[in-house]
């Protein structure tokens, strides 16, 4: 009976002679079954033991919807504080692209750079308040420069996607710490909250403004109107004509006008006030942040599969290479010899490099 080293010999010589086949694999991979389970199998092993070492991170989620305004294209101061916040004045001051441009702005991630955080150890069960710099790792002794760190870091940890057809903005935190991602995001939404009131302050206070010189003017109008109706009452009061009484109910229209347009602007400049001073928010939040239960990153199931098929590439190589050599070695081709030369010599010169 043919014992295992001659099948396997005869395999060899078969799948070297009639050229690789797909029974010839299976045959050859049956026969090296147990590398063929190994090499998954530790591959899975190594990606678990990888994914233990990695840091988690966790990643929460809000979601809201700009209110209905009126004012598109702002100019003046408002122009201004839009530049200074680092979006462009020419874009819709409520429409979603603003407020996604507004919370990837430099001047918001700045904003929660410097701010600090209190959030619950899970390990210690104790409050502890933090900064991102200590928790992102950034180093610098210039303040302007660890600020700067911090804001490139959240850059790409805060993502914000709209959804065209309903102006719903969507909006992901990332963190190390599943307590500390909400904090992040609840101070993003109260500095999201004061920037908006700030800008339709800042709109209001110039609408304001505008109709105050409107009022002004449309009051003096008003009483020039007025003084002179009662002039030309004065000089005809003891005259009646025709023509006269034509005159008087042509000066007394343009008073009741002046006085409609008086009015008006009087009550739109009572609106303006009230706006200017209005703090009540105008975002609409469907969903809140939450303290994520999950880690997001690293994905396990995808680092679990990568192994697994890494192991599995690496076994296959391992049983063609090791079966090619084996062939080679058999039927002493001077390739085979020409390497076995090469590796004595490197082989040999590692040797007197550590015993240096």
């Amino acid at each position: 009976m043919m014992n295992q080293d001659e099948e396997s010999s005869d395999l060899t010589t078969s799948l070297t002679a009639e050229g690789i086949t797909l029974l010839g694999l299976v045959g050859l991979f049956l026969e090296k079954w147990k590398l063929v389970v190994a090499g998954p199998f530790l591959g899975v092993v190594l990606a678990g033991v990888v994914y233990l070492t990695l840091p988690k991170e966790y990643t929460t989620i809000f979601t809201f919807t700009p209110g209905i305004s009126s004012a598109r294209n702002p100019g003046g101061a408002l122009s201004l504080l839009a530049g200074q916040l680092g979006v462009s004045a020419g874009e819709t001051a409520s429409g979603p692209d603003f407020y996604a441009r507004l919370l990837k702005s430099r001047y918001v991630l700045q904003e929660v750079a410097r701010s600090r955080y209190t959030f619950t150890d899970p390990a210690s069960g104790e409050r502890e308040t933090v900064n991102l710099a200590d928790l992102f790792a950034v180093d610098h002794e210039d303040e302007a420069r660890r600020i700067e760190g911090i804001r490139a870091e959240l850059q790409d940890r805060i993502g914000v996607s709209v959804e065209v057809i309903t102006g719903l903005l969507t909006v992901r935190v990332t963190a190390p710490h599943r307590q500390l991602t909400r904090a992040v995001a609840d101070t993003l939404i109260g500095i999201l909250n004061r920037t908006n009131m700030t800008i339709r302050q800042a709109h209001a206070r110039e609408v304001r403004e505008f109709i105050e010189s409107r009022m002004l003017a449309a009051g003096e109008a008003l009483e020039t109107a007025e003084d002179t109706l009662a002039a030309f009452i004065r000089r005809n009061a003891q005259r009646e004509s025709p023509l006269l009484q034509i005159e008087q109910d042509r000066l007394a229209r343009q008073v009741t006008i002046s006085q409609q347009l008086f009015m008006e602007l009087r009550s739109q400049y009572e609106d303006a006030r009230i706006q200017e001073v209005n703090d009540v928010p105008v975002l609409t939040y469907i969903d809140l942040p939450f303290v994520p239960l999950k880690a997001s990153a690293p994905k396990r199931n995808m680092i679990l599969l990568l192994g697994f098929l890494l192991g599995s590439v690496a076994a296959v190589a391992m049983i063609i290479t090791g079966t090619a050599l084996n062939e080679a070695h058999r039927t002493g081709r001077a390739d085979f010899r020409q390497i076995r030369q090469g590796w004595s010599t490197v082989a040999g010169d590692f040797r007197r490099i550590f015993r240096r």
